[in-house]
């Protein structure tokens, strides 16, 4: 839920800038990047008001040219420092029909997997919101 709100936001971080960040497809040119929902329980916690404490998990992948240039710990670490920058609720995308976002968070730091032409590397996020 909510795949479209979260690939637009990431689109305002500037480590995507000039790349579009395609969703449940990852284009077999480089410099691509996909984000992808990841089936979990879209309720981490009930309460007992009748509410709940929702989530979107997705997996970020980004492929490059396989290069010595290519650097993807740096690419993580200033990733990281961006979702910090703007992980309170005020900065987070609205997502209207009474969901309030909670937080965004960063689940692994990055694996990469090589192949002789190109890197991939996978990101594994969470989106949390109430309502």
């Amino acid at each position: 839920m909510f795949l479209d709100i979260i690939s637009d936001f990431l689109s305002s971080c500037p480590l995507f800038s000039g790349k579009n960040i395609i969703q449940n497809y990852l284009s077999p040119s480089l410099s691509s990047v996909g984000i992808f929902q990841v089936a979990e329980n879209p309720i981490l916690k009930s309460y007992t008001d009748g509410g709940a404490l929702y989530q979107t998990v997705f997996k970020i992948i980004l492929r490059e040219p396989l290069s010595r240039e290519n650097n993807f710990s740096s690419f993580y670490s200033s990733f990281s420092s961006w979702v910090e920058s703007v992980n309170f609720p005020a900065s987070l995308p609205a997502l209207g029909d009474s969901f309030s976002p909670v937080s965004l968070s960063i689940l692994n730091s990055g694996k990469v997997s090589p192949s002789p032409s190109f890197s991939e590397m996978e990101i594994l996020c969470r989106f949390t919101y109430t309502r």
